[in-house]
């Protein structure tokens, strides 16, 4: 091993430290800055002009048919949002959500609110949205206006243990959670008790210094029957406005461009 060898650990090592110490809104507008670059290399921007200046900004499927949308989406792909193609795994889930008579639905890492306000339209629930976000959260109550649900909707930031602990409601909750790895260290039904008794749809992810799936839905077996659900491919016939695009242009236009496979926890309170 060479000199140069050794020092790039160890310059790894100040750069990430150097990284931590910046305010978390600049990690927040680097974050933002790199997803742009990513969908410019894919020609996501001139897929979405195609798209939008042909069927405009409204949803065109799925649960969350008919919502009108913002102009972008927050840390996520844009173009599923409005075929409705995104998180197509959970589509069902969602729908079954629809029967249920929830008083609340807390959207923890609401990004610019497409379940938060997709659910408000599904039934008369209140909403809370918790983002870190300042530039999702302005988006949020964008949509949530336009929508016409403003009223039942409160967008709110950071999310903690102690937030979660002071909500009282004594009807049925649903808590949809995305939140980088973070739900191993909020979501703790002993510390939070009316989680014994909701129902969550929570997005896993691979945060080894957080904590890991299997721990996290240990904690919900005695009182939640526990599914899982995993990502799988889009078909791009089923989505009539792709006809006549290239193939790379089509799953563009469907990809997610997720890290790694991703995995939904899917709890549901047995009482």
């Amino acid at each position: 091993m060479n000199e140069t060898d050794k020092k790039i650990p160890f310059r790894s090592k100040i750069k990430k430290w150097m990284l931590g110490l910046l305010p978390e809104r600049v990690h927040m507008a680097i974050g933002r800055r790199r997803a742009r670059k990513g969908d410019e290399a894919r020609g996501i921007p001139e897929l979405t002009k195609r798209l939008v200046n042909k069927h405009g900004r409204d949803v065109r499927r799925g649960p969350f048919s008919g919502m009108h949308y913002v102009s972008a989406a927050h840390s996520s792909s844009y173009i599923p949002k409005l075929l409705g193609s995104y998180e197509e795994e959970l589509h069902g889930v969602i729908e079954s959500y629809r029967q249920q008579n929830y008083s609340l639905i807390i959207d923890i890492g609401s990004a610019e609110g497409y379940y938060a306000v997709g659910m408000a339209l599904l039934n008369s629930a209140r909403v809370l949205a918790f983002e870190l976000d300042p530039v999702a959260r302005k988006l949020c109550r964008q949509l949530a206006h336009i929508n016409k649900v403003q009223e039942r909707i409160d967008v709110v930031g950071r999310c903690t243990i102690d937030a979660l602990a002071l909500i009282r409601d004594e009807g049925k909750i649903l808590v949809i959670c995305d939140c980088e790895g973070f739900e191993y260290k909020l979501l703790y039904p002993e510390r939070i008790p009316w989680l014994k008794h909701c129902d969550l749809l929570v997005e896993l992810h691979r945060a080894d210094n957080l904590g890991d799936m299997e721990s996290f839905m240990t904690r919900f077996q005695a009182t939640h029957t526990v599914e899982r659900i995993s990502t799988r491919p889009r078909d791009p016939s089923y989505y009539p406005e792709l006809e006549g695009w290239d193939i790379a242009d089509q799953e563009n236009a469907l990809g997610e461009f997720r890290a790694y496979h991703q995995e939904w926890a899917i709890l549901t309170a047995r009482a």
